[in-house]
């Protein structure tokens, strides 16, 4: 998915960006796989407020870290890490946007 949203922001890209990008979809699949087993059994085993407290408190923070550690690793191991403005971040969401939208009106 990131490459596919790489190419579209960047239109060709290098093998190592390529390798990259299928390797941070991957970071960012088991991630939220993580955490949705986390949600599950803190549900099913703990508290209803330790529940509470991952979901509604501890869950964007821990997003937040993943972007911030993405961030860095993509700055200290890519040769030439793309940059990223404003605008690029908008055309991101929007593209993604309209992704979801076209996988939920053809499903």
């Amino acid at each position: 998915f990131i490459t596919r949203l790489a190419r579209r922001i960047h239109g060709s890209i290098s093998a190592a960006m390529v390798s990259y990008t299928r390797g941070i979809t991957w970071v960012w699949t088991l991630f939220f796989a993580a955490e949705l087993l986390t949600s599950l059994l803190l549900y099913l085993f703990a508290p209803i407020s330790i529940w509470s407290l991952f979901v509604n408190v501890l869950n964007l923070p821990l997003i937040a870290l993943i972007f911030a550690v993405e961030h860095v690793y993509r700055r200290t191991h890519l040769s030439d890490p793309p940059r990223y403005s404003p605008a690029d971040i908008v055309r991101m969401m929007g593209y993604i946007k309209d992704s979801i939208l076209k996988q939920a009106s053809s499903g």
